[in-house]
């Protein structure tokens, strides 16, 4: 087991596994889950690269501060910087994020655009109606890390409207009946410039573990083809 002892009193338990000459491959996991959920994907990817997987603040074994204050998406994404910067990753990463772990994976991406060079979102979309700040929330859990978790996912900034500067390669992957997602795949594909949307049929949400083989066939396909990148739209 491995932890970041970060200079902000946070630590970060992570993964890293696979090929240590390879593009990082960072994928971030789903709200309540932990990085054991990646265990099929690191298996199938670790050949060809090197895979890191970490549990979000606030899940598994990483810090979980009572304040709530200490949860947001833009803190996540400056947590999985940290953890870049500590294993001395010089080059750009391959990020990808699962629903809760997609708000992560966006967020990065949006805040720093120079180290990623491809995104995988899996069964997330922005948030175009956060709370009101000033409406005390509901308690979604009695776990201070998961309701911290919980209302950053509720709040976090929507992003919709600056997709249209992200000018990375994005894969969309959802299922076609995940009743929280599908309808609102628009909101990716209307603003990201480039992007392929993958649509699972018979899955709802956490497509990666209904249809694991599935799901990882369709991100190598996605990477191996980064360099002659074309916009597309199929179902699987």
């Amino acid at each position: 087991m491995n932890f970041l002892n970060a200079s902000n009193n946070i630590r970060i338990r992570y993964s890293d596994n696979g090929d240590q000459s390879g593009t990082p491959l960072i994928l971030c996991h789903g709200l309540t889950a932990t990085l054991e959920m990646w265990r099929n994907q690191v298996h199938f990817f670790e050949s060809k690269y090197r895979v890191i997987t970490w549990d979000n603040r606030g899940h598994g074994s990483s810090s979980a501060p009572a304040n709530a204050d200490e949860y947001s998406t833009e803190i996540f994404a400056n947590d999985l910087l940290n953890l870049i910067r500590n294993l001395n990753i010089q080059e750009k990463v391959i990020l990808g994020g699962m629903s809760f772990g997609g708000h992560t994976a966006l967020q990065f991406a949006y805040q720093f655009p120079g180290l990623t060079k491809a995104l995988i979102l899996s069964d997330t979309t922005t948030n175009t109606v956060p709370i009101d700040p000033d409406i005390p929330p509901e308690i979604y859990s009695s776990d201070p890390g998961i309701n911290g978790c919980y209302l950053a996912m509720r709040q976090r900034p929507d992003l919709t409207m600056h997709l249209k500067e992200l000018e990375i390669p994005t894969l969309i992957i959802a299922g076609t009946d995940d009743p929280m997602i599908f309808p609102h795949l628009a909101h990716l594909t209307d603003n990201i410039p480039r992007r392929k949307l993958a649509l699972m049929k018979s899955c709802f949400h956490g497509t990666s573990s209904q249809r694991p083989d599935t799901w990882n066939q369709l991100v190598s396909d996605f990477l191996d083809h980064l360099n002659n990148f074309e916009n597309s739209e199929h179902v699987v």
